[in-house]
């Protein structure tokens, strides 16, 4: 039987290139902090962490400043930064990351850019309930990653995206075991958009395919299960407005008297698979704003 498991796929690249100004820039927030915390706090703010903990590590004229004034704090750091990596080596294997911590059970990680997924569930599945990941996705963006019982929690911010590969067993019908897997978009907003053909064990039917989707009791995305943060895709109707090639497509039910039941079907026809049922979804979510524009101007 598959594993369940979640991967991520970080489009943004995340390579750390280094001039002379982020070295300048960095000796700068040294020279300014009066305290070690001080000075790994704005380097976060200004997002020159991830240079300061990797490539201008070693950087001798750095580590000369810093050890003149905080030598004991910045041993402590290092050897910290030392622990967290070795501990998240066992369930990242032959990835490329750095990782620091600041404070108990809550971690900061970045991915070298790397055409291969990261295998995130594996992180929280050898993890133990309380403690947080942030996962740079570069700039502003972070995926929060937690733990709860059996649930793994995703939660987004910032303007980066990412996709993510969900994979997971199920039940149809008629009992049978189903591997799914899906590929969407994800932002802060949550998912944007399915990516590529889900696999569904060749089951079309979108009710079907919605409950193989809601047994997915362990995966939250921005505080909301799969099931929700699927059917929220395309849910805000007041910001729709009706292309010329899909309203043309539509029946008007005010001058037609066509009931809702044929343009259901009418959807049914157009998109039958189940790799398009966001395509479906979207599709209703315009039939019904044509239908109320068309009420209004009735009115």
């Amino acid at each position: 039987m598959p594993q369940e498991n979640e991967n991520v796929f970080i489009a943004e690249s995340q390579s750390l290139d280094v001039d002379e100004q982020q070295k300048k820039d960095i000796l700068d927030v040294i020279e300014s902090c009066s305290s070690f915390q001080e000075t790994i706090k704005q380097l976060e703010e200004k997002n020159l962490i991830w240079y300061f903990i990797g490539p201008l590590r070693k950087d001798e004229d750095i580590t000369g400043q810093i050890n003149l004034k905080w030598e004991k704090e910045f041993q402590k750091f290092e050897q910290s930064i030392n622990e967290t990596h070795r501990e998240f080596e066992a369930s990242l294997p032959n990835q490329n990351f750095l990782a620091y911590s600041t404070k108990d059970d809550d971690f900061k990680i970045r991915f070298e850019n790397e055409e291969k997924p990261i295998e995130i569930s594996n992180i929280l599945r050898a993890s133990s309930e309380g403690k947080v990941y942030n996962i740079s996705l570069g700039k502003d963006s972070q995926i929060t990653a937690t733990k709860k019982g059996s649930e793994r929690h995703y939660d987004f911010t910032g303007s980066s995206s990412c996709e993510m590969t969900i994979n997971w067993q199920a039940k149809d019908s008629e009992g049978n075991s189903i591997d799914c897997s899906m590929t969407v978009k994800l932002d802060s907003g949550g998912i944007q958009s399915v990516i590529g053909e889900p696999k569904f064990g060749g089951i079309t039917s979108s009710e079907e395919v919605l409950k193989l989707v809601g047994q997915n009791k362990e995966v939250f995305i921005n505080r909301k299960t799969l099931y929700q943060a699927f059917t929220d895709i395309g849910q805000d109707m007041d910001s729709l407005e009706p292309t010329q090639d899909l309203s043309s497509q539509l029946p008007t039910p005010s001058s037609s008297g066509i009931p809702l039941l044929a343009h259901l079907l009418h959807v049914e026809v157009l998109y039958p698979p189940a790799v398009n049922l966001v395509m479906k979804m979207k599709y209703l979510r315009m039939i019904c704003l044509v239908m109320k524009k068309s009420m209004s101007k009735k009115d």
